[in-house]
């Protein structure tokens, strides 16, 4: 299955949006694919350097794992990048603590417009 989750939301692991973007966009992803996720919103805490926390965090919940690709934007290597299970967070050295947000999925056209590069649009140059 955590196969299954990634090869669906391969297109917005490197979108250029933050945490709440990204998992806005991987939960339309799995919406059209008929699988149900959770977005959800609270706090990454690193259990070894709780000054290295993050407060407000989204990521989603998946047939039990957890999906984030972003908090290691903000907390660097060893932070969690990826699917993981509760306990290979843990193992990792966080723990996520939040509730769910009841939203609906992104609508597509949004979607497409969050996911466009646009520095391609303009021929190399910076926005």
């Amino acid at each position: 299955m955590k196969r299954t989750i990634k090869d669906i939301i391969e297109p917005a692991i490197n979108a250029p949006v933050e945490c709440d973007g990204f998992s806005r966009i991987a939960l339309r992803l799995l919406y059209d694919q008929h699988i149900e996720a959770k977005l959800m919103r609270g706090t990454l805490y690193n259990i070894s350097e709780p000054a290295k926390s993050i407060d407000v965090h989204f990521w989603l919940e998946c047939f039990g794992y957890v999906v984030d690709y972003r908090a290691e934007c903000w907390l660097g290597k060893g932070a969690p990048h990826g699917i993981y299970t509760p306990e290979e967070v843990h193992q990792l050295g966080f723990e996520y603590t939040g509730e769910q947000v009841s939203e609906k999925p992104m609508k597509p056209e949004i979607m497409r417009f969050v996911m466009t590069d646009f520095e391609s649009l303009l021929g190399g140059q910076s926005i």
